[in-house]
C-alpha cells in the first residue's frame, strides 16, 4: 500500500475498541488547514488525542509547516475554557513563516501563541499537558526532549513525536529512541511514517489509559487502527491535489471526494456501533473490497444524506467562525465606544466643574461689586463730610485771624502808654477782652 492510497474498506472496521465511544466524532472532523508533512497522516489520531486528553496548556516544537499546531488548536477550540497552544517556530524554517503566522492570528488568535525559536517560551514549574515534536526526530532532539521538556510536563502530560519510523535506519536514533520509550509507558502507529505517543504522565484519561496499557499492545484497538490509517491516507491523498496547484474545479470536485470518503468511514463506524447496540456481530462481507472511492452497496441513499449533513455542518461552522468574527468587530467596536464615552464622561464632569467655578465666581463678583457700591457711597459722604468740615474750618480759621489781630490791637494800647488811665483800669480791660 502506497503513501496516497487509502487503505481498502473492511466491514469490520469498528470504533468497538475501549473508550472510543465518547470522542469517535473527533476522528471524523476535517482538517482546516493541510500541507504535506510527517504530521498529516495521523490528524485523526491528534483530533481523538485532544478531545479525550482535553489538555489546558499545548506546545508545538518546531511547526513543520504547522499542521500540526494548527489541527491542535482546530481541536482545542472545540472545547470549554480557556486553552493556549504555544508554537515554537523553527530557526531555519523550510516554510513561509509569516504566512504561518497570519494564518494563526487570524483563524486562532486566542488560542495559538507563536514565539521565534530564540525567544521560546519558559514554563513554569509543571505546566504543559500535551508536547507535539513536529521536527524530524534526531538523537540531539530526544536528548533535548529529556533535558529540556520533560521536568516542564503537567502530571497529565503527553509527548506525540511524529516520523519514527525513519529512526530504524539510524542505529544511534534508534537506541536513543528505545531508551526513551523504555523509560515510560508508549504507543506506536507504523503507519503514515509512525507515530509514537509517550505518557511519562501520572493522571490520564481512562481510554487514554487502555490505549497504551492494552495487552497484547494495541490488539483491543487494531480495528480502530485500521480506520486511523485510512483516515490518513485519505488526508495524504487530497493534499497531493492541493499541492499540485489544480485550477478550482479541480480543487473543489476532489473536496467533495474528500469529504464523502469521510462519509463512508464514519458510516461504517455508526453502522458498527449500532450492530453492537442490537447485539448483532459484525458479518463478513461477501462482496468484493471496495475502495473508499467506490460503492458501498445498499447505503447510497443514507452515505448521500450524510455527505449532505457534512456539507451543512461545514458551512454551518463557516457560518459561525464568521459570526464569531463579527462578533468580537461588535465587541471591539463597543469597548471603543465605551472608551469613548468615558472621554466624554470625563470631559463633561470637567465641564460641569468648571461651571460650578464660573457660578462661585460670579457669586463671589456680585457680593464684591455690592460691597463696592457701599463703599463708594461710604467714600462719597466722607467726602461731603470732609468738605463741610473744610468749610467749617474756613471760618474758623477767618475768626481766628479776626481775633488775633484784636489781639494785637489791644496788646498795643496796652503797651502804649495812656498817663490818663489808671493801670489797673488797664489790666481789667486787657483782662476781658483776652476772655472774650
Amino acid at each position: 500500500m502506497t503513501a496516497n492510497t487509502p487503505a481498502p474498506f473492511r466491514d469490520d472496521m469498528t470504533l468497538s475498541a475501549p473508550g472510543l465511544h465518547a470522542t469517535a466524532v473527533a476522528l471524523f472532523q476535517p482538517a482546516r488547514y493541510r500541507k504535506a508533512a510527517c504530521s498529516l497522516p495521523h490528524l485523526p489520531f491528534l483530533f481523538w488525542l485532544v478531545a479525550a486528553h482535553r489538555p489546558t496548556h499545548c506546545c508545538t516544537l518546531g511547526l513543520d509547516s504547522g499542521v500540526a499546531h494548527f489541527a491542535m488548536c482546530q481541536a482545542l477550540s472545540t472545547l470549554e475554557g480557556t486553552r493556549v497552544a504555544h508554537g515554537i517556530l523553527d530557526e531555519t524554517p523550510a516554510y513561509n513563516a509569516d504566512d504561518v503566522s497570519r494564518y494563526s492570528q487570524k483563524h486562532y488568535e486566542d488560542i495559538s501563541v507563536l514565539h521565534p525559536s530564540d525567544a521560546a517560551p519558559e514554563f513554569g514549574g509543571k505546566t504543559v499537558d500535551l508536547l507535539l515534536v513536529e521536527h524530524a526526530i534526531t538523537a540531539d532532539l530526544i536528548a533535548q526532549v529529556e533535558a529540556d521538556w520533560l521536568p516542564v510536563l503537567s502530571d497529565k502530560g503527553l509527548i506525540v513525536m511524529f516520523g519514527h519510523v525513519s529512526a530504524q535506519d539510524d542505529p544511534a536514533l534508534a537506541s536513543a529512541l528505545a531508551r526513551l520509550c523504555e523509560a515510560m509507558p508508549h504507543f506506536e502507529i507504523h503507519s503514515g511514517g509512525g507515530l509514537v505517543l509517550l505518557a511519562p504522565a501520572t493522571t490520564l484519561p481512562e481510554s487514554i489509559s487502555a490505549l497504551i496499557n492494552s495487552t497484547p499492545p494495541h490488539a483491543p484497538f487494531a480495528p480502530a487502527l485500521d480506520m486511523l490509517e485510512t483516515l490518513g491516507a485519505i488526508y495524504e491523498q487530497d493534499t497531493s491535489v492541493h499541492d499540485a496547484d489544480p485550477d478550482p474545479a479541480q480543487v473543489q470536485a476532489h473536496q467533495d471526494r474528500f469529504e464523502r470518503d469521510l462519509a463512508r468511514v464514519e458510516a461504517a463506524a455508526l453502522r458498527q456501533q449500532l450492530d453492537g447496540a442490537h447485539g448483532l456481530s459484525p458479518q463478513p462481507s461477501t462482496v468484493p473490497t471496495a475502495s473508499l472511492t467506490g460503492d458501498l452497496l445498499g447505503e447510497e441513499d443514507f452515505l448521500d444524506r450524510l455527505h449532505l449533513r457534512n456539507r451543512r455542518i461545514a458551512e454551518l461552522h463557516t457560518t459561525l467562525e464568521t459570526l464569531t468574527q463579527t462578533n468580537a468587530d461588535l465587541e471591539a467596536a463597543r469597548a471603543t465606544r465605551f472608551a469613548e464615552l468615558a472621554v466624554l464622561t470625563q470631559k463633561l464632569e470637567q465641564k460641569d466643574t468648571q461651571i460650578a467655578t464660573y457660578e462661585r465666581d460670579s457669586q463671589n463678583a456680585i457680593s464684591l461689586a455690592r460691597r463696592l457700591t457701599l463703599r463708594e457711597a461710604r467714600i462719597q459722604d466722607l467726602l461731603e463730610e470732609i468738605s463741610r468740615r473744610r468749610y467749617e474750618y474756613g471760618q474758623l480759621q477767618a475768626r481766628l485771624s479776626r481775633r488775633e489781630a484784636d489781639l494785637a490791637s489791644l496788646h498795643a494800647q496796652v503797651d502804649a502808654p495812656q498817663p490818663h488811665l489808671p493801670r489797673s483800669r488797664a489790666r481789667r480791660a486787657l483782662a476781658r477782652l483776652i476772655g472774650r
